[in-house]
């Protein structure tokens, strides 16, 4: 069986949504639309993918791995068009079967890509092209290009006023060798050609051409201005909404939720107006989610409950509370049962199962035990200005409201610190810690300064 690569367009235009990026790096829930192709491509079992572009090779670059080529070309490369930068990658794979596809389309799903592929051989063609019905033409992203559907289905019917039109997506099939031979400097002196004038050549050539109609309406949507970009982050969006609800997340309203599409959730999960979930994040079953919580590259376990909270590359135990008002910040865990209250801070800290963190309070670089208590406005003073230092806090301790502890310091197991104080030196397991200045009382003190102000 030929061996199967692709080559994904990128081309930078006068017409674009900014001037400076191609509409191929615009992002859709928050990922470049070329990355959806990229992922489409290797869903589909295709692994050797070259970008051909002709903007700044380090701005593809820093969205693609190393096993991926770049093709560059300083000419313009348009829409739809093909250019000769590529017949380095192609002539390393003559006998491939070559997808040619369109770096901002999204929608473009590995099943059409396989099934395009599985047609392409099976009628031995040497060019399919992908196309999908839709119902408002009038309105589709799409350049379309009526030559294409005239030269690969001549007899094809093209759809109604009422009804659906077939339309190419813009995305292709060929075989590498017919690909290479178009672009060759004897059949093609300029440095680019368009997709439909490749088909057209085939079949004057007395090449074989056909058409693979998708399924998904969706794959004929590309971003070319703002607007559409819009409706495209706006499909993207609810269709990852109604995914996660047919796999049983109860969602009561959409309003403000923003989901990546490599997001998972559990079973039975409620995720409220304005959840933002981000990146490499699972949440488990039965959470609570929101309102008005971001979370990034993070684990949450099962049970949790999280109310406005920002929470960025942590872990998140099972029956934990968090918020409102509460910032995770990264590399910090927090494990089963912890309850973090109203205006907390954490950083790069472990903190024990069933401890709880009320309110008002500062926590970084600190190893906390289990079933610690901290009192309002707690605050790990973790920097000296030159050097971060941790702290370390053991099991059923209680760190009394308002109290600082001055990193590196370690309260033992049951140790007890004062309200107010300042801990700078090591507290024993089971030791009270007082450290705050004596208080002293100036009998008549107020009376005397109301005589100083009337005076």
């Amino acid at each position: 069986m030929n061996e199967q690569i692709a080559v994904i367009l990128a081309p930078l235009e006068k017409a674009q949504i900014t001037p400076d990026k191609p509409n191929a790096l615009r992002r859709v829930l928050f990922e470049p639309i070329i990355c959806w192709v990229i992922d489409a491509c290797r869903n589909a079992g295709i692994e050797k993918i070259c970008i051909a572009t002709n903007c700044r090779e380090d701005l593809i670059r820093t969205i693609s791995d190393s096993s991926i080529e770049i093709a560059t070309e300083e000419n313009h490369l348009g829409t739809g068009c093909i250019p000769k930068s590529i017949s380095g990658f192609l002539s390393r794979y003559e006998d491939a079967d070559v997808a040619v596809l369109n770096g901002d389309t999204p929608f473009l799903d590995p099943k059409t890509i396989q099934d395009a592929l599985s047609q392409h051989r099976s009628d031995k063609n040497a060019v399919t092209a992908i196309t999908a019905y839709v119902s408002d033409c009038g309105h589709s992203p799409l350049n379309i290009d009526s030559k294409i559907m005239q030269s690969l289905q001549p007899n094809a019917e093209s759809g109604t006023a009422h009804g659906p039109t077939e339309l190419p997506t813009g995305n292709y099939w060929f075989t590498a060798r017919d690909l290479l031979s178009l672009l060759s400097p004897d059949s093609n002196p300029c440095q680019e050609m368009r997709l439909s004038d490749a088909a057209a050549a085939l079949l004057q050539n007395g090449k074989k051409a056909g058409a693979y109609t998708s399924a998904n309406p969706d794959i004929i949507m590309r971003a070319n201005s703002s607007r559409q970009l819009y409706k495209i982050n706006e499909t993207a969006r609810m269709n990852k909404l109604f995914c996660l609800m047919e796999e049983g997340v109860e969602i009561p309203c959409t309003d403000g939720i923003l989901i990546e599409k490599n997001v998972q959730v559990g079973m039975g999960t409620l995720l409220l107006p304005g959840t933002v979930l981000r990146g490499a994040t699972v949440v488990g079953e039965h959470c609570t989610i929101g309102p008005d919580t971001l979370i990034a590259d993070s684990t949450i376990g099962d049970n949790t409950s999280l109310n406005a909270v920002q929470c960025y590359r942590s872990t998140v135990g099972r029956d934990v509370t968090a918020g409102p008002f509460c910032h995770i910040r990264p590399n910090t865990v927090i494990h089963d049962g912890v309850h973090i209250g109203d205006f907390v801070e954490l950083k790069n800290a472990d903190i024990g199962a069933q401890t709880h963190i009320a309110h008002l309070s500062y926590v970084g670089d600190s190893d906390v035990g289990e079933r610690v208590n901290f009192g309002c406005g707690v605050a790990v003073a973790n920097y000296d200005g030159v050097h971060k230092y941790r702290c370390t806090i053991g099991n059923d301790a209680f760190i009394g409201c308002n109290t600082n502890l001055v990193a590196p310091v370690n309260i033992g197991s049951n140790g007890y610190t004062a309200a107010g104080s300042t801990i700078t030196e090591d507290v024993p397991d089971e030791a009270l810690a007082i450290a705050r200045a004596k208080q002293v009382n100036k009998p008549g003190y107020n009376q005397l300064l109301r005589g100083k102000k009337q005076g």
